[in-house]
């Protein structure tokens, strides 16, 4: 006989949630029938759909995230409906349905102007400035951001600002212009160590590391990795921990440790597809397709590259493909009789 559950303190949801504790979140709602976890109260869901989405477990998040949108609207709350609209964006995001995620930003970024929420209406600016940038439209991805990054700093969010500034640093490292690049990088990793969140520092972190990889500089890279693999493991993030595992296999294969990247690269892919993070996934088949290149083992890496290409295009990944289209060309073995 089971044993029966109570349903989850709200309350104390909320209490674990904010110190970082989204696995004893989850826990709360072991025991609890999928239908008893439906009809708890949607701050609830929300929480637990929050907790779900910072664990990978991407599936979950979606679900709940549902249940709570439908019990916020039943109630007639915009906030709740609000948070959770953003929410089921970044999870869309996350799994690479990119058009459903531009739905879900754009119609709560609507919802937060209406509501009069600024810090939202900069969080979901933010968000719609992501999806530019993977797209590839440039000046639009900018000026979301610098849009986004003045409303967190009037505010004071240095969370907020923090995430932006990180987001404006990839964009820069995109464009080629590295100092901007690195100063957006370092001004993100100071805000996040103010804010003592050590899943935003690694966050940050991580993305100074792929900055220093673009600039050659693989001590300095591979330092910054060290830092961010700590805290991700601190705040219990798997799918940090993916990215700080996809850049160590990018440092391989630039310092010629073709094999080991190969490897690497093969077992963030399996990681990131078991968890349905499609750019990971993504990426990753793309870095080792260039290191069986190097490797001259042809056909291999003509199916990775073909898998790397099929599912960039599906994100609308437009720079990334250009980008490694360049990189495939120059890993070229030589022709036969060349010097």
């Amino acid at each position: 006989m089971s044993s029966v559950r109570s349903a989850p303190d709200p309350v104390e949801l909320e209490q674990l949630h904010a110190s970082g504790r989204f696995r004893e979140v989850l826990d709360r709602f072991e025991g609890l029938e999928p239908d008893e976890v439906r009809t708890q109260v949607p701050e609830s869901l929300f929480l637990a759909a929050s907790s779900a989405a910072r664990l990978g477990q991407l599936e979950a998040a979606a679900r709940w995230a549902d249940w709570a949108l439908q019990g916020f609207l039943d109630r007639d709350d915009s906030s709740g409906a609000l948070k959770a609209t953003n929410l089921m964006g970044a999870v869309d995001f996350e799994c690479g349905r990119i058009g459903r995620a531009e739905l879900r930003f754009g119609d709560a970024r609507q919802l937060a102007r209406r509501l009069g929420d600024h810090l939202m209406v900069a969080r979901t600016t933010n968000n719609l400035a992501n999806i530019a940038h993977l797209q590839g439209k440039v000046e639009r991805a900018l000026r979301l951001y610098r849009s986004a990054l003045a409303a967190f700093e009037a505010a004071g969010d240095c969370r907020g600002a923090a995430e932006t500034l990180h987001n404006l640093a990839l964009r820069f490292q995109q464009l080629g212009a590295l100092r901007d690049a690195t100063h957006a990088a370092d001004q993100a990793i100071q805000r996040a160590e103010r804010c003592r969140r050590p899943a935003l520092l690694a966050l940050c972190l991580a993305g100074g590391a792929g900055i220093e990889i673009e600039r050659q500089d693989f001590t300095a890279a591979a330092a910054k990795l060290d830092w961010a693999e700590a805290l991700a493991r601190t705040a219990d993030d798997p799918l940090l921990e993916l990215e700080v595992d996809r850049l160590r296999a990018l440092i391989q294969l630039h310092i010629g440790q073709a094999e080991r990247a190969a490897q690497a690269a093969a077992e963030v892919g399996r990681a990131a597809d078991a968890q349905g993070s499609a750019l990971v996934a993504a990426e990753a088949a793309c870095i080792r397709a260039l290191a069986l290149r190097s490797l001259r083992q042809t056909e291999p890496a003509a199916v990775e590259r073909a898998r790397g290409l099929e599912a960039l295009t599906r994100l609308g990944a437009a720079d990334l493909v250009e980008r490694f289209e360049l990189d495939w060309d120059e890993r070229a073995p030589p022709e036969p009789g060349a010097a």
